[in-house]
């Protein structure tokens, strides 16, 4: 994957935690529900192994999230 598609992924999934709406569970935990729905297994893997790398430019609530992803070894 190109460092153009994973800055995308980064920004959308800093946005996805920006965005999400916080019931009763925590914010990590409602990131990763949401892209565990709707991510690609290839876009998770990409974000998690970044995540393992560096993950400096992800946001506390998409870092934990990372963490929380199924499918992602």
């Amino acid at each position: 994957m190109s460092s153009i598609e994973l800055e995308h992924l980064i920004k959308m999934l800093n946005q996805i935690a920006d965005n999400v709406l916080i019931a009763d569970e925590d914010e990590a935990q409602c990131v990763a529900i949401h892209v565990n729905k709707f991510w690609t297994r290839s876009m998770k893997e990409t974000v998690a192994q970044y995540a393992r790398e560096d993950g400096s430019e992800l946001k506390p609530a998409a870092l934990n999230a990372v963490s929380m992803f199924r499918n992602v070894n």
